[in-house]
């Protein structure tokens, strides 16, 4: 068959048309982001996927779906703003103990010390920079993905990744710990930098697009567990639990996510470890849900 015919045969499907046109509307806006230097906003990606539902003619179903999903995840941002304002108490030495017994050593300054150079940048701190930036999208990237093809699996999904949220949550009000960056600044291991600023600011980019955000502070001491690592793991085991193990490969998200991370001196690697748990944990939630969900009509059936 010619190029030609399978191109239009391809495009003769009006979903495979819709979702190039759903891909070509994303790469354009990356394009700018990146053109012009901004960092999206988590509250400017769900506006994003909301003008995309508009154009396939979705929006009230998304409203439907999203919007309960939403509320109860940015009350979650907004109580992880201040969590770290209620700890008495900062652990320090626990991570880095267990650092030192698995690896003899801090990865993180091990990895600062061979790799990174001032003043330069290096293909794997680009890349790295980039991993570290998929923590803002992937998982919702994802559960529009689910939402899309697979809407019965929508409800699982969302509310096993609150839960996942709410487990976080309670661990850093629990447990609030210092990550790698902060502690060399106090002087509690050597010198680490937080290469997260310098690789951005050698690429031009770190302006941060948002309107909620703006009134939330950071939780500086939230590293154990690490929810970088627990969404993006939580997100490649359901996606593979939905649509298969030939999109095993996916899981380079979350093993590029934590290089960056253990890299740029944001986690230690037990905090990575205990994220992982954390994922499976909210994962097996989930499953909980899925024999209601199998009942429930993919949103391309309505």
């Amino acid at each position: 068959m010619a190029i030609s015919q399978k191109i239009s045969k391809f495009l003769s499907n009006p979903q495979n048309f819709t979702y190039l046109i759903l891909g070509i509307y994303f790469l354009i806006i990356t394009g700018l982001i990146f053109k012009s230097g901004i960092v999206l906003g988590l509250d400017v990606i769900f506006i994003l996927f909301f003008f995309a539902a508009l154009f396939i003619g979705r929006w009230t179903i998304f409203l439907k779906d999203w919007f309960p999903f939403l509320l109860m995840f940015f009350a979650y941002e907004a109580m992880r703003g201040i969590a770290d304002n209620l700890a008495k108490s900062v652990h320090i030495w626990e991570m880095i103990r267990v650092d030192h017994f698995l690896f003899g050593q801090l990865p993180t300054a091990f990895l600062q010390t061979n790799l990174w150079e001032e003043g330069s940048l290096f293909w794997y701190d680009i890349t790295s920079f980039f991993f570290y930036l998929s923590h803002f999208w992937f998982v919702f990237l994802v559960g529009f993905i689910i939402w899309l093809e697979k809407r019965g699996y929508f409800k699982a999904f969302s509310w096993s990744f609150l839960i996942l949220c709410g487990f976080g949550f309670i661990t850093y009000l629990l447990f609030p710990a210092m990550p790698p960056w902060m502690a060399s600044s106090y002087g509690y291991i050597e010198e680490v930098k937080r290469l997260l600023l310098e690789v951005g600011k050698g690429l031009n980019l770190g302006a941060f697009l948002t309107v909620f955000y703006a009134w939330i502070g950071p939780n500086e001491v939230a590293a154990m567990p690490s929810l970088h690592m627990a969404w993006s793991w939580f997100a490649s085991l359901f996606l593979i639990h939905i649509f298969g193990k030939r999109l095993l490969p996916i899981f380079i998200i979350p093993l590029g996510l934590g290089f960056s991370l253990v890299y740029f001196a944001e986690h230690y690697v037990i905090d990575l470890i205990v994220g992982i748990f954390y994922a499976f944990f909210a994962f097996f939630i989930g499953k909980s849900f899925f024999r209601e969900a199998s009942l429930t009509r993919d949103l391309k059936q309505l």
